[in-house]
């Protein structure tokens, strides 16, 4: 089951707030900067908290850009926090989980990675399942 308290409570809300504040990143469609939502931080976190612990945030919908044959869809600050808040838990999960057989969307892992330990699996008899997506 998935550990909702992990990733909306206020510290796990700081710690994806420092992860979003610190990329570039467009705004969405509630118009609404890193910057303007800086000045009130502490209240903007406490209220996102508030609404996510008695279930009334509701996402807005994502911006949508037109490129070419594609389409880019933008969330809203609000948005992106909680996203990455839940990614964070989802990634401590993934990682204890299939910690030395998951090579693929791991920030410290490639297909390098991959194969230096399935050799070293093989060199010393003792394959593991090794995924790289």
């Amino acid at each position: 089951m998935f550990e909702f308290e992990r990733s909306t409570g206020l510290n796990p809300l700081y710690q994806a707030w420092n992860k979003v504040s610190a990329k570039k990143s467009a705004i969405g469609i509630d118009n609404i900067s890193v910057d303007f939502y800086r000045q009130t931080l502490s209240t903007n976190l406490e209220k996102l908290h508030y609404y996510l612990e008695t279930s009334q945030y509701i996402p807005y919908p994502e911006k949508q850009y037109d490129l070419n044959k594609r389409s880019i869809y933008i969330s809203c600050l609000d948005d992106k926090i909680v996203q990455t808040a839940v990614a964070n838990v989802i990634y401590e999960n993934i990682n204890d989980l299939f910690s030395k057989s998951i090579h693929g969307y791991i920030k410290t892992r490639s297909i390098v990675t991959a194969h230096k330990s399935l050799n070293s699996s093989i060199r010393n008899k003792t394959i593991d399942i090794f995924f790289y997506i």
